[in-house]
């Protein structure tokens, strides 16, 4: 197999420099990685064998390189001055997302940066909003000159919501209609056929009995996206044939920015923990208050920062009074400027019982920040014990013991976090949408 088809691009930010890295899956991500980043850490273009002879103190094979190079040069992987950048061709197709809202939640933030980052590939990308009623990222992709197509349905869909997205996918001439969620992935399936794409953004067992029962019985031979291979092996057998893996990266430029902004952690006398999620069950806050409760029974001295909105908002306040733990939490209201809290807290933990994968872990190992997780969707896949501690759902005690370990400990945070930021190559957006754009190209072929 060529090289380049094992390619994922990757864009990311270090320091004040842009950086333009194409990874591979194989022994030539190293060798082609170090290339890209010579090419452009040198802020000039660079021809193939400029940068093959750049390669020759590393030791690499130059005929090699060339090779492969010239590989990807061929597939529009790398663009150097031998070939500079232009208009792909076959990023010319015509997408439709289709979400149920556009709140600020974590599937809901995946559409946006989707829609937006393949807008700026020249992909033609429309958004399709079920639930009109729900759209406070709206603003984002109108800024990012997305057309948006409200429909009159309602988070059960229903028959006006169902009517006008099917009049949409007729009248649209879409190469992909691409269902956010299970309801949306049926749907695409129903009204696109064999031009649709679903990503199911939950853990298969999260999903409500009827979503399962849907998406199992119709979508058997539709393309589906896990957003982690946790979350994939969890799929009955039946959708796992079909379903990649194509986890969610996050915007690495503007986590620099976030980090940049980030006020010194000394103006604190306290070591802050921020936690990210809705109010509902799922999140287990529960847990998570019960574990600062026991930490700050045994001294430590810790803050809790919870941002997120949801249906047991009220029952979580009441939680705090009765655990005593009122003065040193603070529940906040969720924003789209989300990543300046993560950048400048101390600790993040993450406490839910269910995830497919949590957009706001991703976050926070690409700005830095030391985390405490619950073993759930891609936590395992991301967390290890040089980035941050474990836990097992629904253990206070374990959760707690892990916040007061860290809290006890800066170096050792000021260790997790520097290497969390290293994670960051594999992190970035970019390499999810190129996934995205492979599997489009498949399903239009």
């Amino acid at each position: 197999m060529p090289t380049y088809e094992r390619a994922t691009r990757i864009v990311w930010r270090q320091g004040a420099d842009r950086v333009l890295v194409a990874r591979l899956d194989g022994d030539d991500a190293e060798l082609v990685g170090v290339a890209a980043l010579l090419w452009v850490a040198l802020d000039e273009p660079r021809t193939v064998d400029a940068l093959a002879h750049d390669l020759a103190e590393f030791g690499v094979d130059r005929e090699a390189v060339t090779t492969t190079l010239q590989e990807m040069l061929e597939a529009d992987l790398l663009h150097t001055a031998d070939r500079p950048q232009g208009p792909d061709p076959r990023d010319g197709q015509r997408i439709l997302l289709v979400v149920k809202g556009l709140d600020l939640g974590g599937a809901e933030r995946v559409v946006t940066d989707l829609a937006t980052h393949l807008a700026g590939r020249g992909v033609e990308v429309e958004v399709a909003v079920i639930n009109s009623q729900r759209v406070a990222l709206l603003p984002v992709l109108q800024a990012a000159g997305i057309v948006v197509h409200p429909l009159p349905g309602s988070d059960r869909v229903g028959l006006r919501g169902t009517l006008a997205l099917r009049r949409l996918v007729r009248a649209g001439s879409y190469d992909v209609v691409h269902g956010h969620g299970p309801v949306p992935t049926v749907l695409a399936r129903l009204l696109a056929g064999p031009r649709a794409v679903g990503t199911i953004h939950s853990m298969w067992g999260a999903l409500r009995r009827p979503s399962r029962w849907a998406v199992t019985a119709l979508c058997g031979g539709t393309r589906l996206i896990a957003v982690s291979a946790t979350a994939r092996d969890a799929m009955p057998r039946r959708l796992r044939r079909n379903a990649v893996v194509i986890p969610h990266g996050v915007d690495l430029a503007a986590v620099d920015e976030a980090v940049a902004a980030a006020p010194p952690a000394t103006t604190r006398d306290h070591v802050e923990l921020l936690t990210v999620a809705s109010h509902r069950r799922e999140k287990n806050y529960a847990n998570l208050l019960r574990a600062v409760a026991i930490a700050d029974g045994r001294g430590a001295n810790v803050r809790l920062r919870a941002i997120g909105e949801g249906p047991r908002l009220e029952a979580h306040r009441s939680l705090a009074h009765e655990l005593g733990i009122a003065p040193i939490v603070a529940f906040e209201a969720p924003r789209p400027d989300v990543l300046r809290d993560i950048a400048a807290t101390d600790i993040f933990v993450l406490a839910s019982d269910s995830e497919g994968q949590p957009i706001v872990l991703t976050e926070a190992l690409a700005c830095g920040r030391p985390v405490v997780a619950t073993t759930v969707g891609r936590a395992p896949e991301l967390v290890t014990a040089e980035v941050g501690v474990l836990v097992p759902t629904g253990d206070a005690e374990a959760l707690a013991e892990a916040i007061c370990a860290l809290a006890a400990d800066p170096a050792r945070r000021a260790a997790m976090g520097h290497s969390a930021r290293e994670m960051a190559l594999r992190l970035s957006v970019e390499g999810d949408v190129a996934a995205h754009l492979t599997l489009y190209r498949e399903i239009s072929a």
